[in-house]
C-alpha cells in the first residue's frame, strides 16, 4: 500500500513539474527592460544572447534618435524584429518591431503607429546578426539606419514604406537575402568592397561573379543590364517604369512575368544573344518561339511572326491591351496565357487553323475575328462548351 502511495505521490510531483517547467521558461526567456526612453521586450536564445521582440516609446520627447543597446541584463543583442507566431490561426500579417500592422481599419495601433512618426534615426548595435521580417515597416520619417557590421541575415521588406530612408550601406558580412533591399528605390545604395556575394554595377544590385541579377537600386528611365548576367529572376524588375530596357547577349532565362511594367518599354537585345531577340515591339525566345513580353502601344499589341506560342507567363508593358493581332505563325495558345491583360480586347487571329485546346481558355470579353475558313469551328467549339459563351466570334 505504501509503495502505491509512493508512486502516486511521485506522479503528481511530476505532473507538477512539467506544468510548471514552461511556465517558467517562458517568463525566463520573455523580459522588459527601459533604456533612454525606449522599452525593450526581448527573449534569451542561448549562449548569454537575445532577441529584441518589441520596442515601445515611452518617452516621445527624446524618440528621434533611437539608440538600441548591444547588451540587454548581460545578454547580447544578435536579433531585432518581430516574432512571428506560429499557430495555425495566424493570419498572415507581419508586424514591425514596434507591433504596428496594416490592419482593416489602415495602421494599427493607432497610438503606436503615431509614435514610430517621430523616429529619424537609428542606430542598431555591431552585435545584431539578423534583422527580421518587417522590421521597421512604415516609420514614415526615418531618415538614417546603419546596417551593423556583423549582420548576416535580413528579412522579408524590412523597410518597407520607411518613405524618408533613400541610403543605405550592405557590410561585408550580409550574404544572405540582401535583395530584399531591392523591393524600393534608393538615391545612394552602397555594398562594402569585401562584400563576397554581392556588387553594384549600371543601378542594379547583382552577384560578385556577374552572373545573377538581383533588383534595381535606384530609379531608371534607361537600364542597361550589366553584360555577365545569365539570369534574369524573377520579381528582380518591379521599381522602374522603364522607357528603355537594353538586355546582353549573356543572358540565358528570363523568368515569367519579369518584365511586366506600367509604361510603355523599348526592348532592345544585343544582336549577339543566341537566346533572345526583339521584333514589332516584341520580345520572344528564338530557341522556342515563345512571347516573352510584348510592348502595348498605344493600346495595340502587334504579335511579331517570329512568335509561334502564347503561354502563361507573358509579360506586357504598357496599359490594358485593346486591340492584337496573332499572326498565322502562332500555332500554340496556353490558357490564361495573357493574364486578363487582354480583357474584352479585339483579336484579330489569323491562324492557319483552329487553336482550340482543351487546357485553353480565351481571355474574358474578348470579340475574336478569325478567318472564314475557321468560323464554323469556332462556332461548334463555343457550342460545346458552355463556359466559352463570354466570347465573341466574327470574320475577318
Amino acid at each position: 500500500m505504501r509503495g502505491r502511495m509512493k508512486k502516486i505521490v511521485l506522479s503528481i510531483m511530476c505532473l507538477g513539474i512539467m506544468l510548471w517547467l514552461p511556465i517558467s521558461i517562458h517568463a525566463a526567456t520573455q523580459n522588459q527592460v527601459t533604456v533612454k526612453g525606449f522599452r525593450y521586450t526581448y527573449k534569451e536564445i542561448g549562449n548569454k544572447s537575445c532577441w529584441i521582440t518589441k520596442i515601445e516609446i515611452v518617452n516621445p520627447s527624446g524618440a528621434s534618435v533611437m539608440k538600441v543597446p548591444e547588451t540587454l541584463k548581460g545578454n547580447k543583442v544578435t536579433q531585432i524584429g518581430w516574432d512571428i507566431p506560429t499557430s495555425k490561426n495566424y493570419a498572415g500579417y507581419i508586424k514591425s518591431v514596434f507591433g504596428t500592422y496594416w490592419g482593416e481599419d489602415g495602421y494599427a495601433p493607432k497610438k503606436a503607429y503615431k509614435n514610430t512618426k517621430l523616429i529619424k534615426q537609428v542606430i542598431l548595435p555591431t552585435s545584431i546578426e539578423e534583422i527580421k521580417d518587417g522590421c521597421f515597416l512604415h516609420v514614415k520619417n526615418l531618415e538614417k539606419i546603419n546596417l551593423p557590421k556583423k549582420l548576416k541575415k535580413l528579412g522579408i521588406s524590412p523597410f518597407a514604406q520607411c518613405d524618408s530612408l533613400k541610403r543605405i550601406k550592405v557590410p561585408k558580412s550580409l550574404i544572405t537575402n540582401a535583395e530584399v533591399l531591392c523591393d524600393r528605390t534608393w538615391t545612394k545604395f552602397e555594398i562594402s568592397k569585401k562584400n563576397k556575394k554581392y556588387k553594384v554595377k549600371n543601378g542594379f544590385s547583382i552577384s560578385k561573379d556577374g552572373k545573377k541579377l538581383y533588383g534595381e537600386i535606384k530609379k531608371m528611365d534607361n537600364g542597361l543590364i550589366p553584360k555577365g548576367i545569365t539570369k534574369i529572376q524573377s520579381g528582380s524588375l518591379v521599381q522602374n517604369s522603364y522607357k528603355k530596357l537594353y538586355i546582353p547577349e549573356t543572358v540565358t532565362s528570363i523568368a515569367k512575368l519579369t518584365l511586366d511594367f506600367k509604361s510603355e518599354t523599348q526592348f532592345s537585345v544585343s544582336s549577339k544573344n543566341p537566346y533572345y531577340a526583339c521584333d514589332k515591339n516584341c520580345l520572344y525566345s528564338m530557341r522556342s518561339g515563345r512571347l516573352v513580353a510584348a510592348t502595348v502601344k498605344n493600346g495595340i499589341v502587334e504579335i511579331s511572326d517570329k512568335v509561334t506560342s502564347l503561354k502563361l507567363g507573358t509579360s506586357f508593358a504598357g496599359g490594358k491591351v485593346k486591340k492584337m493581332i496573332i499572326p498565322k505563325t502562332v500555332t500554340m495558345i496556353q490558357g490564361d496565357w495573357s493574364q486578363e491583360r487582354t480583357t474584352e480586347a479585339k483579336v484579330y487571329c489569323y491562324t492557319k487553323t483552329a487553336l482550340i485546346r482543351n487546357e485553353f481558355n480565351y481571355d474574358f470579353g474578348w470579340k475574336l475575328y478569325v478567318p472564314k475558313a475557321l468560323y464554323s469551328t469556332y462556332i461548334e467549339f463555343l457550342r460545346k462548351d458552355i463556359q466559352m459563351n463570354c466570347l465573341v466570334v466574327c470574320k475577318l
